[in-house]
C-alpha cells in the first residue's frame, strides 16, 4: 500500500464513521494525520509524539498484519492489549528508544543482551543473530502495540534491548489497541405478588429478559 492508498484508505474510514470501530476510526485519523505531517509527527496523540518518523519500506497492509499476528499470542498477558491484529490499522515507523525504558533501563539493557548471547553459547547454539542486534544490524521490525500510555512488546524484545543500550531508535510496525468495551449494569426488575410461586416463575422470566436485553444469552 502507498502512502497515497493509506492516506485514501484513511480518509474513507474517516468519512464513513458509521462502518468501523471507535477506535479504528481514531487510528485512521491517527495515521493520515503522520502521512500529513511530511513524515516528522507533530501530533498530540501520546504514541505518535514517541515517533521520530516514519518508514515506508513497501509493507502493506495485509503485509503488517500478518506479521502481526504470527506473533499475537506470544506474550499475551489476557489485557486488551492483545487483540487481532487484523482489526487494526498498522503504522511502520522508527520509535524512540526512551520509549521503552519502561521494559530496559539503558544501564542495563547491554548486559541483558550479553547474558542472553552467553546464555546460547554455552548451550552450544548459534547466537548470530543476537549478535547483529547488538552491532546495530538488525534490518527486522519489531511489533509493538500501544496501550494504556506505554508500548507493550508482541515480537523483538532482544531487538529493542540492542537499541536501547546503544541510544538507537526502534524499526517497529505498531498500533494502538482497542478501547475496552463498558459493560451495562442489568437491573434486576423486583416484583410483588400474592402467591410465592407465581412470583418466582415472573421473575425468572423478568430476569431471562433483562439479560437479553443487555445483549446476553440465557440457556433454557
Amino acid at each position: 500500500m502507498t502512502n497515497q492508498q493509506l492516506k485514501a484508505h484513511c480518509e474513507d474510514v474517516i468519512a464513513n464513521p458509521q462502518d468501523h470501530l471507535d477506535w479504528v476510526v481514531d487510528m485512521a485519523r491517527v495515521a493520515l494525520a503522520s502521512l500529513e505531517a511530511n513524515q516528522k509527527l507533530n501530533c498530540t496523540d501520546d504514541a505518535t509524539r514517541q515517533i521520530i518518523e516514519l518508514r515506508q519500506s513497501g509493507l502493506t497492509q495485509e503485509q503488517m498484519k500478518a506479521e502481526a499476528s504470527i506473533y499475537r499470542h506470544d506474550n499475551d498477558e489476557g489485557t486488551p492489549a492483545w487483540f487481532d491484529a487484523s482489526e487494526a490499522i498498522w503504522i511502520e515507523g522508527y520509535i524512540s528508544p526512551s520509549s521503552f525504558h519502561h521494559i530496559f533501563k539503558p544501564s542495563e539493557a547491554g548486559q541483558w543482551l550479553d547474558d542472553e548471547i552467553k546464555a546460547l553459547e554455552d548451550d552450544g547454539r548459534n547466537a548470530d543473530s543476537y549478535l547483529e542486534i547488538k552491532s546495530g544490524e538488525t534490518v527486522n521490525p519489531v511489533v509493538v502495540v500501544f496501550h494504556e500510555g506505554r508500548f507493550v512488546v508482541w515480537d523483538g524484545f532482544h531487538r529493542i534491548a540492542g537499541a536501547v543500550a546503544l541510544n538507537r531508535p526502534v524499526y517497529a510496525i505498531f498500533a494502538h489497541a482497542p478501547p475496552v468495551p463498558v459493560m451495562q449494569p442489568v437491573v434486576l426488575p423486583v416484583m410483588q405478588v400474592d402467591n410465592p410461586l407465581d412470583g418466582f416463575f415472573y421473575r425468572c422470566d423478568e430476569v431471562i429478559a433483562a439479560i437479553r436485553a443487555a445483549g446476553g444469552s440465557v440457556k433454557e
